[in-house]
This record gives structure tokens, sequence and C-alpha cells, in this order.
């Protein structure tokens, strides 16, 4: 064997071994939208949004458990589009992560502004437990007094 199969051979070893160790270890989670519904049924109620419209533009003001069952409070987003429960399929027109500006008796507490002409398809998605953990989400309903 020449030296420069050998290189090979010990390169593609390497790359097959990497590779495999790599798979061995990974592991997959997959949430459906029946376990989030079922979640958001279950924990649903402790879940408090409320919207006040001022100016042509909207005050939201959420708050949510710290802690669902044994998870902890990992994160919260706001999605502008339609909820999505496959990560891979996620095609929304604006997305951002917003931190709790209060934490206080086992609750967080967000609260942000949107002008009128984008109070729609508006959802906050929150996470409990690391990986492959738990999350609920909800619609942000926008009403005109």
């Amino acid at each position: 064997m020449s030296f420069l199969n050998g290189f090979y051979y010990l390169v593609l070893s390497f790359i097959a071994l990497t590779c495999f160790a790599f798979s061995a270890c990974a592991s997959s989670c997959y949430i459906t939208e029946d376990m989030v519904n079922a979640w958001n049924q279950k924990y649903g109620e402790e879940v408090q949004i409320i919207t006040k419209e001022n100016s042509g533009e909207f005050l939201v003001e959420a708050s949510f458990p710290l802690k669902l069952g044994e998870s902890e409070f990992e994160s919260i987003w706001l999605f502008k589009g339609q909820p999505v429960f496959d990560a891979t399929l996620m095609d929304h027109d604006f997305s951002m992560p917003i931190a709790p500006w209060k934490k206080e008796d086992g609750y967080g507490h967000i609260s942000y502004t949107v002008k009128s002409y984008l109070a729609s398809e508006n959802y906050l998605s929150i996470s409990y437990g690391e990986d492959c953990g738990m999350y609920i989400q909800f619609p942000v309903i926008f009403t005109t007094q």
C-alpha cells in the first residue's frame, strides 16, 4: 500500500468513525401539534395576555409561570405569522425573543408595543426545560374598544 493510499484510508476511517460517533450519540426530539395543544389546555389558564389599544398602537402585557411541572422556564418568543409546530417549516414574517422584565411569585412578566397595522397573527411561544423540553403557545388577541 502506498503512502497516499494509506493516508486516504486513514482520513476516510476517521470521517466514518466521527460520523458514527455523532449519530450514535445524537437524540431526536419530536414535538407534535397534539402535544402542544395538550400542554396549552393543561397549562393555558396560568398564562395571561392582555392587550390595550392607545393612539394607533397596542400595549401587550403577558404573565406566565416560571415552572411547569418539573420544567423550568427557558425562553419566550414573539412570532408574527401562523404557528408552525415543525421547526423546519417555520416561515414567519417576524420573530424575536423577549426577556421578562420582572419575575416574582413564580411568574414572569413581559410587555411590548405594536403598531395597529401589525396587530394580527401575533403569538407567544413559551418554552420550558432544556433541550427537548416542552413549549406552549398562544395567540395575542387584539380588540379595539
